[in-house]
C-alpha cells in the first residue's frame, strides 16, 4: 500500500497524509492523540490520526485514494497491517481506512 506498512511510524504516516492533503489543496490540522503522541515523542501513544478540516468528503476521497485509503463513513478502527490506519475527519465525522 503506497509504502505504508506495519513499520510506518505515526509521525511518518501523519507526514504522508498531510502532504497528500496539501498537494490536493486541502487545509487540515492534525489534532487529538496523534498530535500529542508526536509532540511528546511517543510518551503517549495514539492509534489513529485525527484531522480537523472543512474539506468535502469527495475531496478527501480523491486526496487519499492514491495512498489506498477508502472511506468507511464511520470511525471504525482499522484492521489492516498499519497500526495507525484510521484517519478521522472532524467537523462532521468520517473515517478513511487503508484498502486491504
Amino acid at each position: 500500500m503506497a509504502g505504508i506498512t506495519a513499520k510506518t511510524s505515526l509521525t511518518e504516516l501523519a507526514a504522508t497524509v498531510s502532504e497528500a492533503l496539501r498537494r490536493s489543496g486541502i487545509v487540515a490540522t492534525l489534532s487529538g492523540g496523534a498530535a500529542v503522541s508526536i509532540y511528546s515523542e511517543d510518551r503517549y501513544q495514539s492509534e489513529d490520526l485525527d484531522f480537523v478540516t472543512v474539506a468535502l468528503i469527495d475531496d478527501l476521497k480523491a486526496a487519499l485514494e492514491p495512498l489506498e485509503f477508502k472511506h468507511t463513513g464511520s470511525s471504525t478502527p482499522a484492521v489492516d497491517d498499519c497500526p495507525y490506519s484510521s484517519i478521522r475527519r472532524h467537523a462532521g465525522t468520517s473515517s478513511f481506512l487503508p484498502r486491504r
